[in-house]
C-alpha cells in the first residue's frame, strides 16, 4: 500500500522512511505487529501487510513526522475479495496533534439507492484518534456509503467511505486491484505513478 508524503514546502519528501513510525491494530483494537515503512521513490512510501494482517483486518497508522503532510496516514488492510473490508480513519486537532476529545459520529449511512441503513459502531482502535467501522455483509451487497462527521474542533469535518470496489484500468496495460486498502487519494497517486512508469 503506497502513499504520498510532502515536506513543509509542499515538495515530494524523500529519504524519510527511517523517521516514520507505524503501529497496527485489528478491527477490535487489539495490537498487531506493524509492517516496516519503506521508500518507493519520488515522495511515495509504502507498507506491505502480511497475509495474516489481511485475514485479521488490520489498520496500519503511519506517523510521517511533525513537519510532513499528511502527518498521519491510515492504511486499511483486508482480504483481496473484500470479504472483511472495513474503513479506518484518524482524527487530528487543528494543530496536527492526535485527537483527544469527543468521538466522531456517523452522519449518514445509505445504500446506493439512497435507502438508510443501520450504521456500524465506530470502534476506537487507539486512544480517541484512530477509529474503524466494519460494514455488514448486507451493507456490502447494498453498495453502502458512509459519512463520518468529525467532532467539533477537529481538523477534518468529514470522512467518506464506500463498499463499492475500487477498480481502475488504463488501456488494458495495468490495473489497480480492487483490494487496495488505500484512501482514494492514495489510489490516484499509485495509478498515476504506474502509468508514468509504463509510458
Amino acid at each position: 500500500r503506497h502513499f504520498l508524503v510532502t515536506d513543509s514546502a509542499g515538495a515530494p519528501l524523500t529519504g524519510a522512511a527511517a523517521g516514520m513510525t507505524a503501529t497496527a491494530f485489528d478491527t477490535t483494537g487489539a495490537s498487531r505487529t506493524a509492517p516496516t515503512v519503506v521508500e518507493i521513490g519520488e515522495g511515495v512510501y509504502g507498507v506491505t501487510p502480511t497475509a495474516g494482517d489481511e485475514t485479521a483486518g488490520t489498520a496500519v497508522l503511519i506517523d510521517t513526522g511533525a513537519t510532513h503532510e499528511p502527518r498521519r496516514v491510515v492504511v486499511a488492510c483486508f482480504e483481496a475479495d473484500q470479504s472483511n473490508q472495513f474503513w479506518a480513519f484518524v482524527v487530528e486537532d487543528t494543530a496536527g496533534d492526535a485527537w483527544a476529545g469527543a468521538a466522531p459520529t456517523v452522519g449518514s449511512y445509505r445504500s446506493k439507492t439512497g435507502a438508510s441503513r443501520t450504521p456500524p459502531t465506530l470502534v476506537a482502535l487507539a486512544g480517541a484518534y484512530l477509529y474503524a467501522a466494519v460494514p455488514s455483509a448486507g451493507d456490502v451487497a447494498a453498495d453502502t456509503e458512509i459519512r463520518v462527521d468529525g467532532p467539533a474542533g477537529s481538523s477534518q469535518p468529514y470522512w467518506y467511505g464506500s463498499t463499492v470496489p475500487i477498480v481502475e484500468t488504463q488501456v488494458a496495460t495495468f490495473t489497480v486491484p480492487a483490494s487496495t486498502g488505500m484512501e482514494p487519494e492514495a489510489v490516484v497517486v499509485s495509478a498515476a505513478r504506474d502509468y508514468l512508469l509504463a509510458t
